[in-house]
C-alpha cells in the first residue's frame, strides 16, 4: 500500500539515527513501486545510516538490499563493497556471510577490481574456517562466471581439490548445484561435475533435500540416454519419497521445482503411469475439485508447475 512508504518517511524523518531504523528502510528498498523521487531520498537515508552502523550486526540487512538493487549508481557500488568486505572480516562466524557476499556481487556487472576484491574476501573468509562450514561460501564463488583469469583458476583448483576429496559430503551439493548451472564450464569440467553429481544422490537419495540437484541435472542437454534415465527414475523416487500429492507438499517440499523440468522430457509409459497414480491432490488446486487426479500430460500444460508445453 502507498500510504506505508509515507508512513515510513515519516516516522524515519524522526527516527532515522536508531539502529531499529534498518527494520525500516530494507522494506521500503526491496520495493519495486517508488518513484525516482522517494528512491533518492530512501537511497540517501539508507547509505548515511549505514555509514553510521556499519560494523553492527543489523548493517547486513541494509547493506545487502542495497547491493541487490539494480538502481544502485557505481559510486555508492563501490562504497558497498568496501563496507560489506569490511563487515565479512568482523563477522568472519557469522552464517550469513555467504548469503552476503552473493549480494555484494549485485545484480549489475562490476568492474575487475571489485570483483577482484570479493573473490579474494570470500577465500580469506574460506581459509579462516573449518573446511566443513565452507561449501556455501566456496558455492558462492564457484557459481561466478565473470571472475578475473587468475582467480577463476584458483577457485577451480579449490574446488576441483575439495569435492574430489569426498564429493559424497553431504555439503557437496552447495558447489554442485551452481556448477552444473553455468554454460561456460568446458566439456571436461561439466563432465566431473556430472560424475560427482551421480556419486552424490547414489549416496544420498531419496532422503536428503535433493530436488534442486536432480533438477539441474535434468536440465542438461548433454547427458547420455542411460544417464537421463537414471536421473529421471531417480527423480520419481524423490517425489513418491517426499511429497504425498498434495498441493500443500508441494509447495513446501519444493517439489514443483523438480516437477517442471522432469515433465519436459518424454517420459515412457510406466513412468507417466507412475506420475498419474502419485500426483493425486488432496486438496484443490487451480479450481479443480478435491480428489481429482492429476494427470502427467496434464501437468505439462500447467504453469503452476513451472512448464508450459510449446
Amino acid at each position: 500500500m502507498r500510504d506505508t512508504v509515507a508512513l515510513a518517511r515519516t516516522w524515519l524523518t524522526h527516527h532515522r539515527s536508531m539502529a531499529e531504523a534498518g527494520f525500516v528502510l530494507k522494506p521500503l528498498l526491496v520495493r519495486n513501486d517508488l518513484t525516482d523521487g522517494e528512491w533518492e531520498w530512501v537511497l540517501a537515508e539508507a547509505m548515511d545510516w549505514l555509514r553510521d552502523h556499519r560494523k553492527s550486526r543489523a548493517a547486513r540487512r541494509v547493506m545487502t538490499a542495497l547491493a541487490e538493487h539494480h538502481r544502485i549508481g557505481a559510486a555508492d557500488r563501490e562504497e558497498l563493497v568496501t563496507t560489506g568486505i569490511a563487515w565479512l572480516e568482523s563477522h568472519s562466524h557469522s552464517p550469513q556471510s555467504p548469503q552476503t557476499l552473493r549480494s555484494l556481487f549485485g545484480p549489475t556487472h562490476l568492474d575487475e577490481a571489485q570483483t577482484r576484491r570479493l573473490v579474494d574476501c570470500g577465500l580469506r573468509w574460506i581459509s579462516q574456517q573449518k573446511p566443513a562450514d565452507t561449501w556455501q561460501m566456496l558455492g558462492v564463488l564457484a557459481e561466478r562466471s565473470d571472475l578475473p583469469p587468475d582467480r577463476a583458476a584458483t577457485v577451480e583448483s579449490l574446488v576441483t581439490a575439495r569435492v574430489s576429496a569426498d564429493p559424497t559430503a553431504l555439503d557437496v551439493r552447495w558447489v554442485l548445484e551452481p556448477r552444473l548451472a553455468r554454460g561456460d564450464i568446458t566439456l571436461a569440467q561439466r563432465t566431473k561435475a556430472i560424475a560427482w553429481s551421480f556419486a552424490w544422490l547414489e549416496r544420498h537419495l531419496p532422503q536428503c533435500d535433493a530436488h534442486v540437484l536432480l533438477g539441474s541435472l535434468l536440465a542438461l542437454e548433454d547427458l547420455s540416454a542411460r544417464e537421463t534415465g537414471r536421473v529421471v527414475e531417480w527423480s520419481i523416487e524423490w517425489l513418491e519419497h517426499h511429497a504425498d500429492g498434495t498441493a500443500g507438499t508441494f509447495a513446501v517440499q519444493g517439489a514443483e521445482e523438480l516437477l517442471g523440468p522432469l515433465l519436459s522430457l518424454e517420459l515412457d509409459a510406466a513412468q507417466v503411469r507412475r506420475l498419474d497414480a502419485h500426483l493425486r491432490e488432496r486438496k484443490a488446486l487451480g479450481g479443480r475439485t478435491s480428489g481429482e487426479a492429476t494427470s502427467a500430460r496434464r501437468l505439462r500444460e500447467d504453469p503452476a508447475f513451472g512448464y508450459v508445453g510449446g
